[in-house]
């Protein structure tokens, strides 16, 4: 273990690996707290852990009731004072990482999600220079098939703008291999292009290149009607109630929660 001499860096670089970090951060706290001992947890990290006292307490007498079940008589057991501490150490260190990671759980949790509202702008803003490829090609207007649904719209600019699957989807919207009926062979999706993939809204309809730049063109799809001005209230896609990413006429693209003004022409996959 590259961090097996301190106690608080091998935590900490396990929690940064991500992953089931929570797991692991408490399998390799009781393994440290058992070999370096309970006084190598840093005190701030102990002072954090709400009841310490009490804890110290329950986890004294749970070693003593399960010695005392293995063999009624507690002093034949061959455990001097020094094993006696090293048992205590190894549940108490189990009981103070346990309930660290707890705690920092969320904030790890909220990490993720920024990150994925990262993906989810970049993804945006790779269908906004699509458009204005298509809209380039084509007279300055963007995508709207005849009969102005998402899907025909978008459809538009999958051969030679945007063939890249994953851009449509929202990485909040648990698109991926386990969602999304998304299936992977050989590193490809193989599922074909449905709207229930799709994580972003579309509203430039009839649309070209001289509209108002300020006009939302494309966003993160939403349970809602998509034209509302709080389009988010009550979400179950994308990044729920938080909000979500809009594209412009102008390019550019922006968190929001509230449309102004809304996209009028806007319509969910």
């Amino acid at each position: 273990m590259k961090h097996s001499d301190s106690f608080s860096e091998a935590i900490l670089a396990t929690i940064r690996a991500g992953g089931d970090n929570a797991g692991r951060a408490a399998m390799i706290g009781a393994w440290l707290g058992a070999h370096l001992g309970v006084n190598a947890i840093p005190i701030e990290w102990q002072r954090r852990l709400a009841n310490y006292d009490q804890i110290h307490q329950w986890v004294e007498r749970l070693v003593f009731q399960a010695k005392r079940r293995s063999n009624p008589n507690i002093e034949d057991l061959p455990s001097t004072p020094a094993s006696k501490a090293r048992l205590i150490q190894w549940t108490f260190a189990i009981v103070v990482i346990v309930s660290l990671v707890g705690m920092c759980a969320p904030a790890f949790s909220a990490a993720r999600e920024k990150a994925r509202r990262a993906s989810c702008l970049c993804n945006l803003k790779a269908i906004g220079l699509s458009m204005r490829l298509y809209s380039g090609d084509n007279h300055e207007w963007f995508p709207c098939d005849a009969a102005w649904t998402v899907i025909g719209s978008y459809a538009l600019m999958t051969n030679n703008y945007q063939t890249s699957l994953r851009t449509w989807l929202c990485p909040s919207d648990g698109c991926g291999p386990s969602g999304c009926s998304l299936n992977l062979v050989g590193g490809k999706v193989q599922n074909p292009f449905i709207k229930t993939n799709f994580g972003y809204a579309y509203g430039a309809f009839g649309l070209n290149e001289s509209t108002q730049p300020d006009t939302p063109i494309v966003c993160d799809r939403a349970s809602g009607d998509i034209r509302s001005v709080t389009p988010y209230v009550g979400n179950k896609r994308t990044h729920k109630e938080d909000g979500g990413n809009e594209l412009f006429v102008d390019g550019h693209v922006a968190w929001t929660k509230t449309f102004s003004p809304p996209m009028y022409r806007g319509k969910n996959p």
